[in-house]
């Protein structure tokens, strides 16, 4: 199918008995059926998953009769559409097609500068969270402070312009930390437990020896807050940053002892150069690796959870309690 709108006489089934059969017009904005009943719309960003259904058997949906080919169309809101049409050439032209629409390769067409919302907007989402508004309490009593340190994103390109940090850490001791991390990406604080007076904190992962080892990322006794060129040092293990560690252990209350959460995969580790804090140079510290889902994995577990809420539907539609 071109680009241009087409015309078709299809039945579009979904959840909770509905029903419509009229003409599809596809477009490069989604599906629309359109009939005397009633207009059903689905954007091509809305559509989460495509997936021809070659036996009867596969419907969900009981309405359609013989002779009818169907496609099943999964949306980002947990619902799922069956779209059957004559033939089954025409169905896989409509699968190709809507396929192509929600895989476009134009920037300008995907989502975020092509939305056309059906709603108007209240808020522009760039003063939702403000950080002098969250952590009001913290900057009057002077624990903490707002830093524009990464305000032409030049030390971390994917952290705000803003970030809060506390009040006892200079703007250079964040460059340092930065310098030892991932990507730019030093310890910011995005929590506070008033209750427990604890923070929570994000950063990336520590640089392996052969990306830091080689400056000498180790102060000298005297001047724990400055660097000193030296031997590249011996092992992923041994590479250490005192001022990345000064930075985590103001983030402590007195006398207790803070936990690192390992949000990596064991995969990515072994095939990463990038190394860890080891629990030597950060005895405060605990570790707990809790590794993250991979993404794939997390969208497979998610169709599985839309397919199993259409199944308990399905099976209860035709359950009759057995009292009045």
């Amino acid at each position: 199918m071109s680009t241009e709108d087409s015309q078709t006489s299809v039945i579009l089934c979904g959840p909770c008995g509905f029903r419509l059969q009229g003409d599809l017009q596809l477009s490069i904005y989604g599906l629309k059926v359109v009939s005397r009943d009633g207009t059903l719309s689905v954007k091509s960003q809305e559509i989460d998953c495509l997936s021809p259904l070659i036996k009867p058997t596969q419907r969900r949906y009981p309405q359609i009769g013989p002779g009818w080919f169907t496609l099943s169309i999964g949306t980002k809101e947990l619902l799922i559409y069956e779209l059957s049409v004559h033939s089954n050439e025409e169905m896989y032209r409509i699968y190709q097609t809507l396929n192509d629409y929600c895989n476009r390769e134009n920037v300008s067409l995907l989502c975020a500068l092509n939305y056309k919302p059906d709603f108007t907007f209240e808020e522009d989402g760039w003063h939702i969270f403000s950080l002098k508004r969250e952590f009001a309490d913290l900057l009057q009593r002077g624990e903490c402070r707002i830093s524009s340190v990464n305000v032409d994103y030049s030390i971390c390109p994917s952290y705000p312009r803003e970030i809060l940090t506390l009040a006892c850490i200079s703007d250079d001791l964040l460059r340092e930390s930065a310098q030892f991390r991932r990507d730019g990406r030093f310890p910011i604080i995005t929590y506070y437990h008033p209750s427990k007076s604890t923070y929570i904190a994000v950063c990336a992962e520590a640089l392996s020896v052969s990306r830091v080892g080689k400056t000498g990322l180790e102060a000298s006794e005297s001047s724990p807050g400055e660097f000193r060129s030296g031997a590249g040092l011996q092992t992923a293990a041994a590479a250490k940053c005192r001022v990345d560690e000064q930075l985590l252990a103001a983030l402590l209350p007195a006398s207790r002892r803070g936990t690192i959460i390992d949000l990596r995969v064991i995969q990515s580790k072994k095939k990463s150069s990038l190394g860890i804090e080891m629990d030597q140079f950060n005895p405060q510290w605990k570790r707990l690796s809790r590794p993250i889902t991979e993404p794939s994995d997390i969208r497979s577990i998610f169709r599985e959870f839309i397919q199993g809420n259409s199944s308990v539907v399905k099976s209860l539609s035709n359950y009759r309690p057995p009292f009045n």
